[in-house]
């Protein structure tokens, strides 16, 4: 298989506004996925948009690359329906969401057997968390190792932590408490191919923090997995146990006039609390089972060796991808995943660089390209707009090694925008082997409408084997 570094050329075609009544940019701002490109070059959505005073989910999609998304159904779920994260596998297509029931809010799960031919056939399938709950954000990833299906959700008054496992893609138990923790923030992220599955969520508990460790506002990321399809799980411990395991950021800080000075940055092993931050990727080597990983993109927060210079105070974000191999527990290998930090080199001025944040993880099946993508953020009041940042890695995600940016205005977005974005977690090869990300992006200032784009990542692959293209 042979990689070409290119150049990324955004292509205006691909940048379209849904059709949609108002689609909602809050749908986007959570850690799920709610787009899905198929490796046929199909691609579908799950969008949030107001009718009648309420919210509602519609599914869109086109079965073509570069054709617009049409709306494929009728909104299938009413009475206030929540965040959703969606993926497909030979089954189908699903969709997580929540929806108010008169209690609380429930999850639910709808599935499209075929969702470009007739999704109007569908079914819904729930409540799948328990009566009386409260929950929040979505999370699904579906498997073509034997059509499984995992979902979680999590209950924002008691800490509860639901996960649920198809074992076909077909019939979906209500889902399991697995853990209730009172400090839990956000996630669970949710992970699966055949029956390994696994869960990340972010919590505030003393219990899952590294020794000598300073934390802020932040939360730490916690993690267990099963070998058997969900029927057992792993002792749930933190995703970074070890501190000084982690790798250095790169900071640069302004001196006298335009000089930078470089330093090394230490890693918190705590996120923001603040921001979205969880996404799981489980991606299995047909051909080489041991040569598969589960992935988790995480955001960390920056410290300095001495202590002394706060570089969080910026609002730096530090996109970690975290990985290991599959099976039941084992290490965590790491790698940083924004190219640098900036710093004011006076706290009493205000900074005037971008930040990474809301970072997203993706991967072009049948290869070992890996894709993180994140939105540098500009300083409110600057004369600088939003970036969308494409990182590339041809190793599986050891390093990044290949970087292109697009601005809010070049993606056709108010100079001032305020960018959100949500990924798909499976990358396209179109027939000239160009690969390309697709992103459902917003701006949460404006309350423009959403509009799918789909960008170049700068990278072309020559020798795809077929039967490892799903």
């Amino acid at each position: 298989m042979e990689y070409r570094r290119t150049t990324a050329m955004l292509n205006p075609d691909f940048i379209r506004p849904l059709r949609a009544s108002r689609s909602s940019w809050e749908a986007l701002a959570g850690d799920n996925r709610e787009i899905m490109r198929h490796s046929s070059g199909a691609v579908h959505a799950a969008i949030t948009e107001p009718q009648n005073g309420h919210l509602v989910l519609s599914l869109y999609g086109a079965q073509e690359f570069g054709v617009e998304l049409q709306q494929l159904s009728a909104s299938f779920a009413a009475s206030d329906a929540g965040v959703a994260a969606t993926d497909s596998n030979h089954n189908g297509a699903y969709v997580a969401y929540t929806q108010a029931d008169g209690l609380g809010r429930a999850g639910s799960v709808a599935h499209f057997p075929d969702p470009f031919g007739d999704a109007g056939d569908h079914r819904l399938l729930g409540p799948l968390t328990p009566r009386g709950a409260d929950v929040e954000n979505s999370f699904l990833q579906a498997s073509r190792a034997n059509n499984t299906v995992v979902y979680g959700w999590r209950d924002r008054t008691t800490g509860d932590i639901f996960v649920g496992v198809s074992q076909d893609g077909l019939e979906f138990p209500p889902a399991q408490t697995l853990l209730t923790d009172p400090d839990a923030v956000r996630g669970p992220a949710t992970g699966i191919q055949g029956d390994y599955v696994i869960y990340v969520y972010q919590s505030r508990s003393p219990r899952f923090a590294p020794v000598d460790s300073h934390t802020g506002d932040g939360a730490y990321y916690v993690w267990s997995d099963s070998g058997d399809g969900g029927v057992t799980w792993s002792e749930p411990g933190p995703l970074f146990p070890h501190p000084d395991s982690l790798p250095f950021a790169i900071g640069l800080s302004r001196g006298r006039g335009d000089d930078l000075k470089r330093e090394e940055i230490g890693v918190s092993p705590a996120g923001s609390a603040a921001r979205p931050a969880t996404q799981l990727l489980a991606w299995a080597n047909p051909a080489d089972i041991s040569d598969s990983r589960v992935f988790a993109m995480t955001a960390l927060t920056p410290l300095t060796s001495d202590g002394n210079a706060d570089w969080s105070a910026d609002g730096n974000d530090i996109g970690l991808l975290a990985f290991k191999s599959f099976g039941v527990g084992g290490e965590w290998s790491y790698s940083i995943t924004n190219r640098s930090l900036y710093r004011r080199a006076d706290l009493a001025q205000p900074y005037q660089g971008r930040i990474g944040t809301l970072f997203k993880y993706s991967a072009l099946p049948g290869t070992r390209v890996r894709v993180v993508t994140y939105v540098n953020r500009a300083p409110a009041g600057s004369e600088l707009d939003d970036q969308i940042v494409v990182l590339v890695s041809t190793n599986k995600g050891d390093s990044f090694d290949y970087e292109s940016t697009f601005t809010a205005t070049e993606l056709r977005f108010d100079t001032h925008a305020h960018l959100i974005i949500s990924n798909s977690a499976c990358c396209y090869a179109d027939k000239d082997g160009t690969i390309w990300q697709d992103l459902l992006i917003a701006d949460s200032k404006h309350e423009s409408t959403v509009v799918h784009v789909t960008l170049p990542i700068g990278l072309n692959v020559q020798g795809i084997d077929p039967t490892l293209v799903w």
